[in-house]
């Protein structure tokens, strides 16, 4: 295959379960050319060591003195295979000003897919900003143990009433081929806007991957 990007990684601060407290992750391309930089930081875990709330901090420059953003999570609603069914995620500047905020809601298969999702998105004023939903169908069951659902529909929506009056758009995401270890090797994308309540295909392509 060819190589796209390596990462060096650093963990630190275990706790007393053998979870790591914090990771440094530094990004660089095939060049060795620096590329980005975050730590993640779980704060807390509940009694069986699930991470309850996480500080991930990105950087602009390698030495991490320049913070370009910093996102605070909170995971909740576990299932017994340790799968968070909801997640709350602020986007703050470095400044610690609020961006916006999404609220997530998952559902999983038992590779721990997500199944079916709800994001919605709010600003700095706590209005939304779009409402999304995704699902997932899983018709590969060698595809699904890699991750790689079949089919993929995302519907964004500027309200919370999902119908064609709010539909911003859809897309429609087939992966068609997989190689023998479950990675896609083609897949077609469609993506469809609306104009007086009818939804018009917008743009679509085929992707192939050649190199794995």
């Amino acid at each position: 295959g060819i190589l796209i990007d390596k990462q060096a990684m650093e963990y630190e601060d275990y706790n007393i379960r053998g979870a790591s407290g914090k990771t440094t992750v530094l990004t660089y391309d095939e060049g060795d050319n620096f590329v980005s930089a975050r730590t993640v930081a779980n704060k807390t875990f509940d009694l069986r060591g699930r991470v309850l709330t996480q500080e991930i901090t990105n950087y602009t420059d390698e030495a991490m003195t320049a913070i370009s953003d910093i996102q605070m999570i909170d995971n909740s609603d576990y299932t017994r295979y340790d799968y968070a069914r909801h997640m709350s995620i602020r986007t703050y500047t470095q400044a610690g000003e609020l961006v916006d905020r999404q609220e997530i809601d998952n559902t999983y298969d038992i590779y721990g897919n997500a199944q079916s999702q709800v994001i919605n998105r709010y600003d700095e004023f706590d209005r939304l900003i779009d409402h999304k939903t995704v699902m997932n169908t899983y018709d590969s069951a060698l595809a699904s143990r890699k991750g790689n659902a079949t089919h993929t529909t995302i519907r964004r929506y500027s309200s919370l009433t999902e119908s064609v009056d709010y539909l911003i758009e859809r897309q429609e995401i087939s992966n068609t081929s997989f190689d023998e270890k479950g990675n896609i090797l083609e897949q077609t994308l469609d993506r469809y806007t609306v104009d007086d309540g009818v939804e018009l295909l917008a743009a679509s392509e085929v992707i192939r991957n050649l190199l794995i």
